[in-house]
């Protein structure tokens, strides 16, 4: 017995997914050089949150200094 498995996709179109991948990524990529340019680290980092929270849910909060035991 072959201990290797195959497992096949039904409905799945290789290329397709392929073709949509490379629209994303180039729609992304034009977004990103219309935006204004960087020039500090801290506006980098806030654009950085900024992106994790409108494209991915994030939820930004203050940063605490308290120190829990």
């Amino acid at each position: 017995m072959d201990d290797k498995m195959t497992v096949e996709i039904t409905g799945f179109d290789a290329e397709k997914h392929a073709e949509d991948m490379t629209k994303r990524a180039k729609v992304y990529s034009d977004m990103l050089i219309h935006q204004a340019s960087i020039v500090s680290e801290k506006e980098y980092q806030k654009f950085l949150l900024e992106r994790l929270e409108k494209d991915n849910g994030y939820v930004i909060r203050k940063a605490s200094t308290k120190v829990f035991k």
